[in-house]
Parts: structure tokens; sequence; C-alpha cells
């Protein structure tokens, strides 16, 4: 009796083991399924904000940033707000209207995208209160956005050369003056 009990229990013990690690394995595949959907998600929100860029649209901007979205470039705040960011591209987009925004490489790691980009297009139109030089330019950069739970950017840094397409403009910088 004592040996079929030890058997009974040894059994018991066995089933209980694989039905607690194949649960275990239903809830990691669960997370990794749902880890993936979000990256999916915020892959094709990267996509749209480029596409975005590169067609002017604010609407395509507002659906898919949030309120309070920041924006730093080279480290500094630039955009306070959705508004402001929308704002900065129409600037940039008259100034350059044929600005066309192409990425290299695009990677999703948790809530972020990263993407290394080139931009390219002609100085035709006002930039700020500038006249245009009628001078093509290519700056080449490096984008962070961060996205909140339900796939909208919430941030973004910004690394590119500036004094680059300044320059290819025909602007020059003026060595300060030594007293």
């Amino acid at each position: 009796m004592k040996t079929l009990s030890k058997i009974t229990f040894s059994v018991l013990a066995i089933v209980l083991f694989v039905s607690c690690n194949q649960q275990k394995k239903e809830v990691e595949n669960q997370a990794e399924t749902k880890q993936k959907a979000f990256e999916e998600k915020i892959s094709a929100t990267n996509d749209a904000l480029f596409a975005a860029w590169n067609t002017g649209d604010a609407a395509i901007m507002e659906a898919n940033l949030t309120p309070d979205f920041i924006r730093k470039q080279n480290g500094e705040e630039s955009s306070k707000n959705r508004e402001e960011y929308i704002g900065l591209m129409k600037t940039f987009r008259t100034a350059i209207p044929d600005m066309k925004f192409t990425y290299e490489l695009m990677d999703v790691k948790g809530n972020k995208t990263f993407s290394k980009w080139t931009a390219k297009g002609t100085n035709t139109g006002m930039f700020g209160d500038q006249p245009a030089t009628g001078k093509p330019s290519v700056t080449h950069g490096f984008t962070i956005l961060t996205y909140n739970d339900e796939g909208k950017a919430i941030s973004e840094e910004a690394y590119m050369d500036q004094l680059s397409y300044l320059q290819a403009w025909g602007y020059t910088l003026t060595p300060p003056t030594i007293e």
C-alpha cells in the first residue's frame, strides 16, 4: 500500500510540475505576442510620422502625437507640445517644399523607435524671416521616438548637423571678434 501511495504521489507531483510549466510558457507566449503587436503598432506610427514630414500633413501628426509631445533637438528642448512640433514641420516644409526624408535604419526596442535618416530638398521658400536661396541640401540625422501604451509618440530626441544644411544654402559663420 505504501508503494502505491508513493507512486500516486510521484505521478501527481509530475503532473502538477508539467502543468505549471505549461501555464508559465503560455503566459510568456502571451506577453511576447502582446509586445510584438505593440512594436508593430509603434513601427507603423514611426512610418506615419515620416510620411507626415514628407507630405506636410498636420492631420497625420496630430493623430500620432500626444498633446504634450516634447521634442529635443541636439539635447535642447525645441518643441513643448504637439502644436509647436507641427509648427516646426510647417516652417521646414515652407522653406523646403520638396523635402523628403528616408531612413536607412529603423529599429524598435521596448517603447522606442530608433531611426537613422537622411533629409534632402531645396530651399525655395522662406526659412523664418530669411529669403529662399534656391540651393539644395542634404542632412543626416538620428531620431529616438518614445511612445505611450496607445502607440502614440510622447517625445522625440533628434540629432542632426544643422550647420551642414545652412552652409549648403550659402550661410556662413562669422568668427567672434576678440579684443
